[in-house]
């Protein structure tokens, strides 16, 4: 007997699942959770359908953030520079819900200056 738990279902009702299922279910923990930039990008624009300026994103982003890096203040701050990048983003696919945004990329590129 393989290792599994018992759960109760809206109709009350005891069920069990085998854990092995389960896995073979789930996907894949490379494609649960992205570590690069352009992936965590390319997840959150999901979120509003438009997957395609992931790339446009990423391009803002470099080109921007290449031009801050080159001040000796801000030397070794790329990280921070990325996560700026992240939640700049973040902040654009909500604003579609409650704006109407004629171009995400130049809404991005404001708000991420």
């Amino acid at each position: 007997m393989g290792v599994g738990f018992l759960y109760r279902n809206p109709k009350r009702k005891l069920l069990s699942i085998n854990l092995k299922d389960l896995i073979k279910i789930s996907q894949p923990a490379a494609e649960k959770l992205s570590t690069t930039l352009f992936g965590k990008m390319k997840s959150l624009l999901s979120l509003s359908g438009d997957v395609t300026k992931a790339r446009e994103f990423y391009g803002i982003h470099k080109v921007l953030s290449r031009r801050m890096l080159k001040f000796d203040i801000h030397k070794g701050k790329k990280e921070m520079f990325d996560d700026l990048a992240y939640r700049t983003t973040y902040i654009t696919v909500m604003s579609t819900n409650t704006k109407k945004i004629l171009s995400m990329a130049g809404y991005f590129r404001d708000v991420l200056k």
